[in-house]
């Protein structure tokens, strides 16, 4: 028996090897036809090195293939093809690489380097941003080197049947995974050529001196504009949340790049309130209000940051604190019901039964959260699921839009 069960386990650690081997090589890349696909891990290369010793200027392949994995990823309508990476750690630097499939474009080709690809970017990693690097319909770069350079490049023109792929490789070497969000922007006729793009040749020059940073002051007020203390969680400011906890203002010194700054506040006989905003780099000091409501009956609240891992009602861990000031609004205001309503991103997609029941099933989730760790009575709480049929943005154009068309939402329906 014993030697039975060894040569179980054995045999699914060989399994398990395989499917990573097979994923981290070009001629095993792993089909992706949902939108969201969630890397645990990556954990090498494969059974092939495909990439090596190549330069840190050369614009087209990293210097070293460490932690990679391939993805293919067939095109079903004309238009803009773009992606957003989201790495689980923002301190791994994740570089990639976009390969369009076609007569000459094979992998052994592209093992070969016989075939370039369309796209590469090999940029340093961005904390300000958590990591994240991709395509966009910003962008007007085709391939960026390493170092501090653009974290985004240019969205790649498709045509329905089209195939691509992708290669994500990790620089940072470690055993971490990502979360890969693909988007195509349609278009009604075929795309036949492309406008001519421009590509990163040199480092931009780097300041010696330490910037100086941006003083930042975010208020809390009433509906009337007086002072309002909150508890609050801000996220956007540093590589954490910052939690506030019976405060009018949060006054800080924060570093002088590009912040977005998400915050989610809550206030006895006040609404659970979110607001995000962007503060511009160039700036020396930066002031802003939020502003709290009175709780109404039939008002609904966006938590865009009670955040799902791909395809499941799984919270991601950086969901607890949102939960746990949802849960802390009901707390402090004893008298209201709510019906938690689950959203997905699905643009250009009908509302199948697979979206509706995942909405259906993130938004038990949080009830389930709510009753079952935190106390909330059952009799306060309804939840439903609308799967992509109301989003805020039918078609997101960054990866910041389509998070927040996967949410949840709150309704009150008595106070």
């Amino acid at each position: 028996m014993k030697r039975i069960n060894i040569f179980l386990i054995l045999t699914n650690l060989l399994i398990l090897i395989n499917i990573t081997h097979a994923q981290s090589d070009c001629n095993n890349a792993l089909l992706l036809t949902d939108t969201v696909y969630h890397a645990k891990q990556v954990t090498g290369y494969g059974k092939l090195k495909e990439f090596g010793n190549h330069p840190l200027g050369d614009k087209y392949y990293f210097p070293q293939e460490n932690k990679s994995i391939w993805y293919k990823i067939p095109v079903t309508q004309n238009g803009l093809f773009y992606f957003d990476i989201i790495p689980d750690n923002p301190l791994d630097d994740w570089d990639f690489l976009v390969f369009k499939l076609g007569k000459d474009t094979t992998c052994s080709n592209i093992v070969n380097e016989k075939i370039k690809p369309i796209r590469s970017n090999i940029s340093r990693n961005n904390l300000a941003i958590g990591g994240k690097t991709g395509l966009n319909l910003q962008s007007k770069y085709t391939h960026v080197t390493s170092g501090i350079n653009p974290d985004y490049c240019k969205a790649v023109e498709v045509n329905k049947n089209d195939t691509l792929l992708i290669v994500v490789n990790n620089f940072k070497n470690t055993n971490n995974g990502h979360m890969i969000f693909w988007h195509i922007k349609p278009t009604s006729k075929p795309i036949i050529k492309q406008n001519k793009v421009e590509e990163i040749k040199e480092l931009p020059k780097q300041i010696n001196s330490a910037p100086k940073g941006i003083q930042t002051t975010i208020m809390f007020v009433n509906e009337k504009g007086k002072s309002l203390a909150v508890s609050a969680q801000i996220s956007g400011l540093f590589t954490k949340p910052v939690q506030i906890k019976n405060k009018t203002k949060l006054d800080t010194v924060i570093s002088k790049i590009t912040h977005y700054v998400e915050v989610m506040a809550m206030a006895k006989g006040y609404m659970l309130t979110y607001d995000n905003f962007k503060i511009p780099k160039n700036k020396v000091k930066f002031d802003y209000t939020v502003k709290l409501q009175p709780i109404t009956k039939n008002s609904n609240v966006k938590l865009p940051n009670i955040l799902f891992q791909p395809a499941s009602d799984k919270f991601l861990p950086s969901s607890y604190n949102a939960l746990k000031i949802l849960a802390k609004f009901l707390k402090e205001n004893p008298d209201v019901k709510i019906e938690i309503q689950g959203h997905v991103n699905g643009p250009g997609m009908p509302n199948t039964k697979g979206y509706k029941e995942l909405s259906y099933a993130r938004a038990k989730a949080v009830y389930n959260y709510l009753t079952q760790s935190e106390g909330i009575a059952p009799e306060r709480l309804k939840y439903k699921g609308f799967g992509n049929t109301q989003m805020i943005f039918p078609d997101p154009k960054s990866e910041r839009e389509s998070s927040m068309n996967r949410r949840v939402e709150i309704k009150i329906t008595d106070n």
